[in-house]
């Protein structure tokens, strides 16, 4: 009964003495390169073609069938950036003037964002996204 309540009362002590603090040493913690904020927006790239006139894009938020017209733009060099909100399924659809009349050209995906643990805190990065909206023959 004796050795019992030694056992209980060390079991106690330890346990009390180590729950009380985290299990890490902060100065090893290095938050230099760790955004604890999430994330707002993203950046989606729109490649395209390189056309006299430009090329008319339109962004859909979701999918081009089903998704909701986000913006309609004219893109007269290789490429634009988007700033947009990140976790949203977006498509692209870029219009190419052809002799038969109009070729689009469909793309899309997401904007991602990545959480890693650091420590007592999530850091987050952003995965931009590129849309590949080139007309190839």
């Amino acid at each position: 009964m004796n050795r019992l309540i030694i056992f209980l009362s060390i079991t106690t002590i330890v346990l009390i003495g180590t729950s009380c603090f985290d299990s890490y040493d902060t100065d090893e913690c290095d938050y230099t390169n760790c955004n604890t904020i999430y994330p707002s927006q993203g950046i989606m790239t729109v490649r395209v073609s390189e056309t006299d006139d430009g090329v008319p894009i339109e962004i859909y938020e979701g999918f081009f069938d089903t998704g909701i017209l986000f913006a309609r733009d004219t893109i007269r060099s290789y490429e634009k950036d988007y700033f947009l909100a990140p976790e949203m399924y977006y498509t692209v659809v870029a219009q190419y003037k052809s002799n038969d009349g109009t070729i689009n050209v469909i793309d899309g995906g997401r904007i991602h964002v990545k959480s890693t643990k650091m420590c007592d805190s999530n850091c987050y990065s952003v995965q931009d996204l590129t849309i590949n909206a080139k007309l190839k023959y």
